[in-house]
């Protein structure tokens, strides 16, 4: 079965599980992606990571009126918020493009929808580098990238969400970017990774290049 299928099934039992519509088919969300050109509905800047309820599945279920693609930042943000609270988070101007979207969405469903393909952002030029942004434009999938140079995958997303590390790992996975990319990544290039147990004037964990 393809990602999308599982996430699709995936989440139409959560919603037969608190008695909601579980009406959204594999090839009504893949045209939702297409339409996003798979990033985020929220913040149209970052790559889409999951399959997001606008209203909360316990009350409007997964529906093609109610799934959207949303990143990690944002569908952590909204939480379970609905309503002012949307508005207060992501701007009046935002939720009213998205509602006006998902209000309209059924009757934009074609008789042929395109087959979404997610494409990888482009990493930017630049001199300092977030570890998430590394990891997100890997030209391969990470499971991939982790079985290459013995890396858990575990460990990959760890460090990708902020988690602290070990320095040894951390060294090894900023050695496996830089082989990957043909650019030296270190702690003084690269923003996000905190060293576990290292800590400066007995305060806080060390954060690379802040």
């Amino acid at each position: 079965m393809s990602t999308e299928h599982l996430r699709v099934q995936g989440q139409r039992s959560r919603a037969r599980s608190v008695d909601q519509p579980a009406t959204l088919t594999v090839e009504q969300w893949e045209q939702t992606l297409v339409d996003f050109s798979g990033m985020c509905a929220y913040c149209l800047v970052r790559p889409f990571k999951v399959l997001e309820h606008f209203l909360p599945v316990a009350v409007a279920g997964t529906t093609v009126k109610n799934c959207i693609p949303a990143c990690y930042k944002c569908n952590q943000n909204k939480r379970d918020y609905a309503g002012d609270q949307l508005v207060e988070l992501f701007g009046a101007d935002t939720i009213a493009r998205i509602q006006n979207y998902l209000e309209s969405r059924e009757a934009m469903t074609p008789d042929h929808p395109v087959k979404f393909k997610a494409q990888k952002p482009v990493l930017q030029d630049k001199d300092t580098f977030k570890v998430s942004e590394l990891i997100e434009c890997l030209p391969y999938r990470m499971t991939e990238f982790g079985r290459k140079y013995d890396i858990s995958e575990v460990t990959i997303a760890r460090l990708r969400d902020g988690k602290p590390g070990l320095r040894g790992t951390i060294n090894k996975l900023l050695a496996a970017l830089s082989d990957v990319y043909g650019k030296t990544f270190t702690m003084r290039n690269v923003r996000g990774i905190i060293i576990r147990g290292e800590t400066q004037n007995g305060d806080e964990p060390i954060e690379a290049a802040t």
